[in-house]
């Protein structure tokens, strides 16, 4: 997994549990407004957020998609935890 894919899912994890720093709340804000041709000018500048707010919005449940994200690599300390773990 990318760098930059590591913290785009640390920024956006800490979007939806937390209401992030500023500048991303603002940015997923967005996203989830903008129409197809937004979106796309917003991918040009910063993919990586995009590609986690799709992944996001399409996966079943928020808990598959973090399930997911850790079964491709994804660690962080602000992560949430499988169910079984405490």
């Amino acid at each position: 997994m990318s760098e930059e894919r590591s913290q785009a899912l640390d920024h956006f994890y800490n979007y939806l549990q937390f209401g992030g720093d500023n500048f991303h709340s603002l940015l997923f804000r967005l996203l989830q407004k903008a129409d197809s041709a937004n979106f796309a000018r917003l991918q040009a500048g910063f993919p990586q957020e995009c590609f986690v707010y799709q992944d996001w919005y399409t996966c079943e449940s928020d808990q598959e998609f973090w399930k997911r994200e850790r079964e491709k690599g994804f660690t962080s300390a602000t992560s949430p935890k499988p169910a079984t773990q405490k």
